[in-house]
């Protein structure tokens, strides 16, 4: 097992390699917010206790803290068991489905994400609890700690952007490519591996994992720093750089949250609030309020480019201007 300290907010074990920034590795620690593992045995769950279907291959098992998600594809079981005690979680995968889920397939299997964006999910609720929340941002830090934070949804150029700002400036720190920490009032870096696609599309790839400290040997990793600016990333006609208010940005930062960070969208994440062991409505709605509060910290902007390639352009000049 691997120990997680994740700012002192969260404790996690894994048996899973890479599901966590490195930089969290930590020495082994009796207390654990989220146990992850692989076990074969969780295919049996079904004939061994009393189960409640609920929605199609979700299961409620006896006792009704287990909820689990079990079917079929081309004759392989495939397992994913959630157990909820207290404020802590416990998930466990069948090899069927890491297998599937993380070295073969890039699509839906087991619930409806593959696995590193449920155990994202998971972990967004117990930050969630604690009152603080993932972002969909990738971020810089300046020398003076302020952040500067790119949101955009997928495949629009977020963190190729924010990766060529960082490696054309030596004194910034990189805060993270994809997604952040925050309760509001501060931004923590949640520096995860980047996943360089080798071969392959959006449903079948061959990827190569690696550190940010591999990829930008001798570079500043890390840190925790105030809001202080937010580029929302739109593709258009022009290239144009336009202030906008806190609440116009709220309205687009929080889209892009629930697009990604979508807790209502998972079923075993459903299936536990239908069981009365989360909160969801609390939950998300603590959600919507951190990030409500974060853009009244930030300047705000939207930046629509042609092309991708111009996003960085526009935002250094416009970081030059202010």
């Amino acid at each position: 097992m691997t120990h997680y300290n994740i700012y002192n907010f969260l404790n996690v074990m894994s048996n899973i390699k890479g599901l966590f920034p490195s930089t969290f590795i930590t020495d082994a620690n009796n207390y654990s917010d989220l146990n992850i593992s692989i076990d074969k045995t969780i295919i049996h769950s079904l004939l061994k206790q009393e189960a409640t279907e609920i929605m199609p291959g979700i299961y409620v098992l006896k006792g009704g803290s287990k909820i689990l998600a079990q079917f079929k594809i081309l004759g392989i079981t495939i397992a994913i068991l959630a157990t909820f005690h207290g404020e802590q979680i416990a998930l466990q995968f069948s090899p069927s489905f890491y297998q599937l889920s993380r070295i073969i397939l890039k699509m839906p299997i087991a619930s409806l994400f593959p696995l590193e964006h449920f155990v994202k999910l998971i972990t967004q609720i117990l930050l969630l609890k604690k009152k603080y929340s993932f972002i969909i941002a990738a971020g810089l830090m300046t020398k003076s700690h302020q952040s500067i934070l790119l949101s955009s949804f997928g495949g629009i150029g977020k963190t190729t952007t924010c990766l060529k700002l960082f490696d054309s400036a030596a004194d910034y720190s990189l805060l993270g490519d994809d997604t952040l920490i925050t309760d509001g009032q501060k931004i923590w870096s949640y520096p995860k591996n980047f996943r360089l696609r080798k071969l392959g599309n959006v449903f079948f790839s061959l990827e190569k994992n690696i550190s940010p400290e591999q990829q930008f040997p001798g570079k500043k990793i890390g840190g925790v720093a105030w809001p202080k600016y937010l580029f929302l990333l739109e593709k258009g006609p022009a290239n144009t750089v336009q202030p906008i208010t806190a609440a116009q940005a709220s309205v687009k930062f929080l889209a892009i949250q629930n697009k990604i960070l979508n807790l209502y969208a998972e079923r075993i994440i459903l299936a536990s609030s239908h069981q009365n062991l989360l909160d969801l409505p609390l939950l998300m709605e603590r959600q919507k309020q951190i990030v409500e509060q974060l853009v009244t910290q930030t300047h705000n902007f939207i930046v629509q480019a042609r092309q991708a390639h111009d996003f960085n352009r526009l935002i250094t000049n416009q970081l030059i201007n202010l």
